[in-house]
């Protein structure tokens, strides 16, 4: 099923899933998209449930569904990293499909943006990736980014290789590795433009 990506309100289709990526996100989560609870009875999704996005280019990434009393049925919220990761903005088209049985992970490769560590001098490791992954039971997908945040600051980190699969969940006895240099910003872009 399809929804818009849209800033505002458009005429709601009674197409399976069809809904628009509300701007306002109240909880900046990089693992969630959000449905009114009628949208998601109508999708046969539950509360927890994993789905995967598509967005431009055949981009995918992967979401936890949660319901949102206060969202309109014809709307669906979803933060900045979510739409980064899909190459989308505000007015595009996504697909929604739901994702059964996602495996679990035993190993993330994780490195942070160079431009987004100045000034943090304290372990990534220890008091970013850790406390954002602890006991949350996160779904990723191998090639996206997420923003985490540590206290006042806010970091920026790619997810390099994923094992055994490209997308699954963190648990909390996967391993976490982040060894290697801080990624250059300018090396990704490039790289995402070569795709």
């Amino acid at each position: 099923f399809f929804f818009q990506a849209e800033d505002g309100i458009r005429d709601f289709c009674l197409s399976r899933g069809l809904g628009d990526v509300y701007k306002r996100q109240i909880e900046d989560d990089n693992s969630v998209v959000k449905f009114s609870q009628a949208k998601l009875a109508e999708l046969q999704l539950f509360r927890g449930d994993i789905v995967i996005l598509k967005g431009k280019l055949k981009k995918e990434t992967i979401a936890i569904v949660l319901a949102d009393t206060e969202l309109e049925n014809d709307k669906i919220r979803s933060n900045k990293v979510i739409r980064k990761n899909l190459r989308v903005e505000l007015g595009d088209v996504v697909t929604v499909v739901p994702y059964q049985d996602c495996p679990y992970l035993t190993k993330v490769h994780i490195l942070p943006f160079e431009d987004t560590i100045g000034g943090v001098d304290q372990d990534l490791k220890t008091n970013f990736l850790i406390p954002y992954f602890k006991d949350t039971y996160r779904p990723i997908r191998k090639g996206d980014s997420y923003v985490v945040k540590g206290g006042s600051q806010s970091v920026e980190f790619k997810i390099l290789a994923t094992e055994p699969n490209d997308i699954g969940i963190v648990m909390p006895n996967t391993i976490l590795l982040t060894e290697g240099e801080p990624l250059k910003r300018e090396d990704h872009e490039k790289a995402i433009l070569e795709e």
